[in-house]
């Protein structure tokens, strides 16, 4: 009786569900929190006045997807490293929310531009750690094709996100050097909508497209196994 019930836990289709759910998920937190960022949209409740940053809608969507990957992991008894990483990657998207707020009140203040900085790379390693456990996951699964293709997105968005830092480090380090009065180049790009999409669209690209990889694996399988 006790074999018969390992089973039919070890074929229940609620872990892929959790599975195809979780990177259905973090696909659109990551759509509506590059796009609200992008155009620096605010969510404002006049009942409370209060406003917030509209990108936080998309954090909670993509914090909602690691719970479904995370909570996965945990019945298979895997590595929840990753799963854990990113929880604390969407939480540090939402303490970094207000000096969002802050930054648009008062521009010329460098404190607020440091952080929202440090939002942007809080993103990417969002996105590094997405593709992380989507390698995880395939991994678990007889999909080779489709674990080439995911390395491959991998090191095209590992690529990206080290030139943007290395941009930004490069940047930094010339301002030190130059006259105090001198404006970095990053803060007048970042500025501008057009040019934070031209930056964050090519990962979070790579990274919606490797998750809807995933999805369509996970899907695919679960499909087989029901049959």
């Amino acid at each position: 009786m006790a074999e018969g019930e390992t089973v039919k836990v070890a074929t229940s289709p609620v872990p892929a569900f959790l599975l195809a759910r979780g990177f259905a998920l973090l696909f659109w937190g990551l759509l509506v929190t590059t796009v609200l960022l992008c155009a620096d949209a605010f969510l404002v409740f006049n009942t409370w006045n209060l406003s917030l940053p509209g990108y936080v809608f998309g954090s909670m969507l993509t914090g909602w997807g690691v719970l479904c990957l995370y909570e996965h992991l945990e019945w298979r008894n895997g590595d929840l490293r990753t799963a854990a990483m990113l929880l604390l990657l969407v939480a540090m998207q939402l303490y970094l929310a207000p000096f969002i707020i802050w930054r648009n009140r008062q521009p010329l203040e460098i404190f607020f531009w440091g952080n929202y900085l440090a939002l942007l790379i809080v993103m990417l390693l969002t996105m590094i750690f997405c593709m992380m456990l989507g390698m995880q996951v395939l991994g678990s699964l007889d999909r080779p094709r489709r674990r080439g293709w995911l390395a491959a997105i991998f090191i095209t968005l590992l690529v990206l996100c080290i030139g943007f830092v290395a941009w930004i480090a490069w940047d930094i380090f010339r301002a030190l050097t130059q006259p105090s009065g001198l404006l970095l180049t990053w803060r007048l790009m970042l500025g501008n909508h057009w040019c934070l999409a031209a930056l964050l669209l090519g990962p979070a690209g790579l990274t919606m497209g490797g998750c809807l990889l995933v999805h369509d694996a996970v899907t695919k399988q679960m499909l087989q196994s029901s049959t």
